[in-house]
């Protein structure tokens, strides 16, 4: 007995060890399969026909916005005709009618109004002036006063006589007024735009069975009532009853949107409300539906629901037995194996389930160190993806190019692109060190701050160009529905609406920047487009938009869109240039200055050309400046003879810094002229050959010495050496120097060392070279060639 009873015990020890009772569990989840299924078919279908309904509701709504606005625009150039005319503001100002103003009104009426009923469609049904300055009514092919015409055209209308005089008396600005019956009547005051002293009134009564015959389409579709509101929020037209105050208050709220759809409670019903907006006409149109009406099909897929979970949980039941002895064994077998395969003892506690796991984390374990291996490395293969995708470097198909940025973790949500290039000009306030690690650092934070600002409605992939070039790519995601019967139009819409985008991205970027890291950065923009084949376009564009800096300046926000127009020709006339040398070499500084402005102005301020034009600019008044300067044999530039003012220029980046380097190399040109006309320059040049002399054995007399001493450059005092000597300063000091050590000598026995140092020459190598340099032999054959002779006279 108790042998049978350990034998029990080791079997369900056994069984709770073993993947039979998780199999047994899990299949019997499978009952759950059928409920789960048709209740999401339930709601799938519900969601479905209420998601089609709306679309199919709000494109009939649209449709409907598209046809009246089609009819309206004719009304709309039918006013503008009529009263722009300028015979009718004559006419507005009579107050009594004699024969010669009565022929007038004939022939404004015969000539003009005539004329302009050719202009209407079938939407307009009439359309009259009323003057009540002159108490009459003037319509194409008739003069009358106001109660002859309501007899003869209005009183069979289903308008009140006394409606109709109001109607007349209204003042309004291009107002559409309700009339009984569903009737529309377009109003403009006389003069236009003028609301407190009307002289007259333009009517158009519009069909009323043109825009019933529009709601009836509509109404016969989805039995749903149509409404159009004006305005003020006033309903001029409508098929049904009022609009409750509570879903009127609910839709004034959401009317800041042009179209959208929502549901509302109506007299115990949901309805979905559908509306859309003009912005032309100010009209908003709705649509009340009632959901009962297409809901009706939902139930029937109800039923049908319940049948298939009836029969599902039969099926299951029987799923539930069968797939426990056919799962399991493989299992069981898979266990085996790998335990004969990889030798891993099994715990007395584990089933098969977690045995097999156990052996599998071993394996994804070493997975998962290849794979952090494979992220940290994937930053830098996005960056090099995207460097190539923008130059158009990167090969393959289009196909091909999405699956190799996919797996660098970059994924576009549309065919919408642009992109955004950041130049760090400064780092020096956020970073008191200019070293690569803080280029790096600052990089990284530009990159974080613009992937953020960029991925709270889009998407935004940087990558690092240069050392102090970001580029941005900036993927838009869609939020418009492309339609085939918009076309262009949409498109355009869309490019401004992404235009916009980029305004706000770049200068919330740039703001954040500058404000809370201290960096200058200059950002240009490209257009966007259409196609992951356009990116090297927009890159390219972003690029060239970045040239504009010499235009717009640093620390400036740069778009192509804006900044490609500036297309025209430079301003420098020869009869300018002319006039600037002459200022020049008259010394005139001050009208040099002036002079250079008014170039600076016209071609930056007034009209700006494109950088490439403003680069030639420079390069011309730079020739004008190499042309006097050349004339001037002893104007020593700043630091070398082959001083290069184009090299110069190019290493500058905006127009207002080349604009102050050409005004002080000019400066300095009229100065030096300037200074030709004065005999001050002689006297200081004594007390520099003077100074010179007294310390010709100090190793420290150079140009700095000398520069020092008199409170100059070392640049002037080299132009200004040679203008008054003749000669280079050091080649003046060099033969100082070596006439005083041939005196040393011939009178001396002091070495080279000794008479090198006491003629100023730190190097008794640098002495001799020079000393041969200048005499054709060394110091010492020069000294034994002078004692020779000496010998040779002292002898005879």
């Amino acid at each position: 007995m108790m042998k049978q009873t350990k034998q029990m015990n080791g079997h369900r020890s056994k069984l709770r060890r073993s993947a039979w009772l998780s199999l047994m569990l899990s299949n019997l989840l499978i009952l759950l399969v059928p409920i789960m299924l048709g209740f999401l078919l339930y709601i799938k279908v519900e969601s479905s026909v209420k998601s089609n309904t709306e679309r199919y509701n709000s494109a009939m709504l649209e449709q409907l916005r598209l046809s009246m606005e089609s009819n309206m625009n004719g009304m709309n150039l039918l006013a503008e005709q009529v009263t722009l005319n300028p015979k009718l503001n004559y006419l507005l100002n009579i107050k009594s009618m004699n024969e010669n103003e009565k022929s007038d009104f004939i022939d404004f009426v015969r000539n003009y109004l005539e004329h302009y009923r050719k202009m209407t469609g079938s939407f307009v049904n009439m359309f009259y002036i009323y003057l009540p300055n002159s108490d009459t009514i003037l319509s194409p092919g008739v003069m009358s006063s106001p109660s002859i015409f309501y007899e003869a055209y209005l009183e069979n209308a289903g308008l009140q006589y006394e409606e109709w005089i109001a109607l007349l008396n209204s003042r309004g600005n291009k107002a559409f007024i309700p009339l009984p019956g569903n009737g529309l009547a377009y109003v403009q005051s006389l003069p236009l735009l003028e609301t407190v002293d009307v002289k007259g009134t333009f009517i158009i009564m519009l069909d009323q069975m043109q825009i019933k015959e529009m709601f009836r389409q509509i109404e016969a579709v989805n039995a749903s009532s149509i409404y159009i509101l004006d305005r003020n929020h006033k309903i001029i037209v409508g098929t049904g009853d009022e609009l409750p105050e509570e879903l009127l208050g609910k839709l004034l709220r959401k009317l800041d949107q042009k179209q959208g759809l929502f549901e509302n409670y109506i007299d115990g019903t949901i309805s979905m409300v559908s509306y859309t907006s003009s912005e032309k006409y100010g009209l908003t149109y709705v649509s009340v539906m009632p959901q009962d009406t297409f809901l009706q099909w939902v139930n029937q897929i109800k039923t049908w629901a319940i049948i298939i979970l009836a029969v599902s949980l039969i099926i299951g039941v029987t799923a539930v037995v069968s797939a426990t002895y056919r799962g399991y064994n493989p299992l069981r077998r898979l266990a085996l194996i790998i335990k004969q395969s990889s030798k891993q003892e099994r715990s007395p506690f584990d089933n098969e389930f977690d045995y097999i796991r156990k052996a599998l984390e071993g394996s994804m374990y070493k997975e998962q160190e290849l794979k952090s291996m494979l992220d940290r490395q994937l930053p830098v293969i996005r960056a090099n993806l995207l460097s190539r995708l923008f130059r158009g470097y990167m090969e393959g198909e289009r196909e091909e190019k999405l699956k190799a940025l996919q797996f660098a973790g970059v994924e576009f949500v549309s065919q919408r692109f642009a992109v955004i290039y950041v130049y760090t000009e400064d780092i020096a306030q956020f970073s008191h060190g200019q070293n690569e690690h803080q280029w790096a650092f600052s990089q990284f934070i530009i990159t974080n701050i613009s992937e953020e600002l960029i991925n709270e409605r889009h998407r935004g992939f940087a990558a690092e160009i240069d050392r102090d070039r970001l580029a941005i790519l900036v993927n838009f995601r869609a939020h418009r529905e492309e339609s085939s019967d918009q076309g262009s139009n949409l498109d355009e819409r869309q490019r401004l609406d992404e235009h916009e985008e980029l305004k706000t991205i770049v200068g919330s970027l740039k703001q954040l920047i500058a404000e809370r890291f201290k960096m200058s950065v200059t950002i240009a923009v490209s257009n966007s487009y259409t196609g992951i084949e356009r990116i090297e376009d927009c890159f390219m564009e972003a690029e060239n938009a970045l040239d504009y800096t010499l235009v717009k300046g640093k620390s400036s926000i740069i778009f192509y869109k804006e900044e490609a127009k500036f297309t025209g020709n430079y301003y420098y006339p020869l009869e300018m240039e002319v006039r600037l040398v002459n200022f020049v070499k008259s010394g005139d500084k001050e009208n040099t200055a002036k002079l250079l402005d008014e170039i600076y102005t016209k071609n930056f301020i007034v009209n700006p050309i494109s950088p490439e034009r403003g680069k030639m600019l420079f390069f011309n008044i730079m020739s004008t400046y190499l042309k006097v300067k050349n004339n001037i044999n002893n104007f020593a530039e700043e630091d070398e003879t082959d001083f290069d003012p184009a090299v110069q220029l190019l290493k500058l980046q905006t127009a207002g810094e080349m604009h102050q380097a050409a005004l002080k190399l000019f400066n300095r040109l009229a100065s030096s002229f300037q200074t030709e006309t004065t005999d001050r320059g002689l006297q200081k040049f004594e007390e520099m050959v003077r100074l010179i002399s007294n310390n010709l054995s100090s190793t420290e007399l150079g140009l700095p010495f000398i520069a020092d001493y008199f409170q100059v450059t070392p640049q002037y005092v080299s132009s200004f050496f040679k203008k008054y000597s003749g000669s280079n300063f050091a080649d003046y000091i060099a033969r100082l120097r070596i006439d005083h050590a041939k005196r040393l000598l011939v009178e001396t026995s002091y070495t080279n060392a000794q008479i090198a140092e006491g003629v100023g020459y730190s190097s008794t190598v640098v002495f001799i070279r020079v000393f041969k340099k200048l005499e054709g032999v060394t110091p010492g054959i020069y000294r034994e060639s002078h004692l020779y002779n000496e010998g040779e006279v002292n002898v005879r």
